[in-house]
């Protein structure tokens, strides 16, 4: 389900940054009851680093390029019907948790 969100939202899976945001929200989603999203970097990225054995700072990065890589790929007429409540810029914390609001 994950995998199709981002894909309709026009996410690339060729960067690698797409893949890191797919285990983002995975992690997130599967340990929403520990609230991890205050804090991307120290509960979120190293579980995606270690996974991917990158260091942690270029999950952060990747996953911004990919956001990026979308906006610039989707109308914001589009990004409305898939991500309500965002202003103009899409962060990486607003994005992991408005997907796991609606698995």
């Amino acid at each position: 389900k994950i995998h199709k969100i981002l894909q309709d939202s026009n996410f690339d899976f060729k960067l690698k940054g797409t893949n890191y945001l797919l285990e983002s929200i995975l992690y997130s989603y599967l340990h929403k009851e520990e609230y991890l999203f205050e804090n991307l970097e120290k509960n979120i990225y190293p579980h995606v680093a270690e996974v991917y054995h990158v260091e942690s700072h270029t999950i952060k990065w990747a996953i911004i390029r990919a956001i990026n890589n979308m906006n610039s790929h989707i109308k914001s007429s589009d990004l409305k019907d898939f991500y309500t409540g965002f202003g103009e810029k899409i962060t990486p914390k607003l994005l992991i948790y408005d997907i796991v609001n609606r698995l």
